[in-house]
C-alpha cells in the first residue's frame, strides 16, 4: 500500500458519478495515481483521451468482481474516491471499505466515519484536487491505522450481518 494510490470504482453513468471531475483533478496532480475500475463511456473516452494516457491515470476496463477481481489493485491502493453527484453509499465504495481503503468523499456519501475519512468539500475538480493532496500528505502509519479502523467500521456498520441485525431490530421495534 502506498499513500499516493487512489482507486475509483463505479458502474455506468460516468458524468453523474463524477469521473470527469476526477480525471481533471488527477491530470493536475501527477504525483498521485488514480486507478479507474469502471466502464468509461465513449464520450468520456473521447473527451479525456489525453488525460487518460497520463502516467498517473490507470484505466482498467471494467473488472469489478467483488471481492477478488481487483485484489492486486486493492492491495496497492490506500484510498477510495467517490465524487458522485448523488447521495448515499455506492456498492463499490462499500466494497472498498471492506478492504480497508480510506474513503475520500463528500458528506453526500453518508458514511459518517468522522476522522477516518478524507473530506472533500464538494464534488468539483478543485475540491477533489485539494482532497487528493490532503490524502497524499498523510503518513503511511496514519493511513495504515485508518485502514484498520475503516475495515472494522465496515464490519460493524455496513456488512451483511450488520444489515441483518439492524433489520431485525427495526422489525422488532414495529412489532412491539
Amino acid at each position: 500500500m502506498t499513500g499516493k494510490l487512489i482507486l475509483y470504482q463505479g458502474g455506468r453513468g460516468n458524468i453523474q458519478k463524477g469521473l470527469d471531475l476526477l480525471i481533471e483533478a488527477f491530470a493536475a496532480e501527477p504525483v498521485v495515481h488514480l486507478y479507474i475500475d469502471s466502464p468509461i463511456e465513449f464520450e468520456a473516452l473521447s473527451n479525456y483521451k489525453t488525460q487518460l494516457s497520463l502516467s498517473n491515470i490507470h484505466y482498467y476496463e471494467w473488472q469489478s468482481r467483488f471481492p477478488g477481481g481487483m485484489r492486486s489493485i486493492l492491495e496497492k491502493c490506500a484510498f477510495v474516491l467517490h465524487a458522485g453527484m448523488n447521495s448515499g453509499q455506492s456498492t463499490a465504495l462499500l466494497g472498498a471499505l471492506y478492504h480497508g481503503l480510506v474513503p475520500v468523499v463528500t458528506r453526500d456519501a453518508n458514511l459518517n466515519l468522522g476522522a477516518l475519512e478524507v473530506p472533500m468539500e464538494e464534488a468539483t475538480s478543485s475540491a477533489i484536487l485539494a482532497a487528493i493532496r490532503s490524502a497524499a500528505a498523510l503518513s503511511l502509519p496514519e493511513i495504515a491505522n485508518r485502514a484498520l479502523l475503516v475495515a472494522a467500521a465496515f464490519r460493524e456498520r455496513f456488512s451483511p450481518d450488520a444489515y441483518r441485525n439492524g433489520f431485525r431490530r427495526a422489525i422488532a421495534s414495529l412489532v412491539l
